[in-house]
């Protein structure tokens, strides 16, 4: 069976309505290689 995400939900706005404390990370690099790190790094 393939794997489907639902990549209209999104936990961090969910998580905000829910009253959970969020935590995020601001990238201020051009390099893809970081983008890429924080991408799958599980922040929003």
């Amino acid at each position: 069976m393939a794997m489907v995400k639902d990549y209209l939900h999104n936990k961090f706005k969910h998580g905000i309505e829910a009253g959970i404390l969020q935590y995020g990370v601001a990238m201020e690099t051009t390099s893809p290689d970081v983008a890429e790190i924080l991408a799958t790094s599980n922040y929003d």
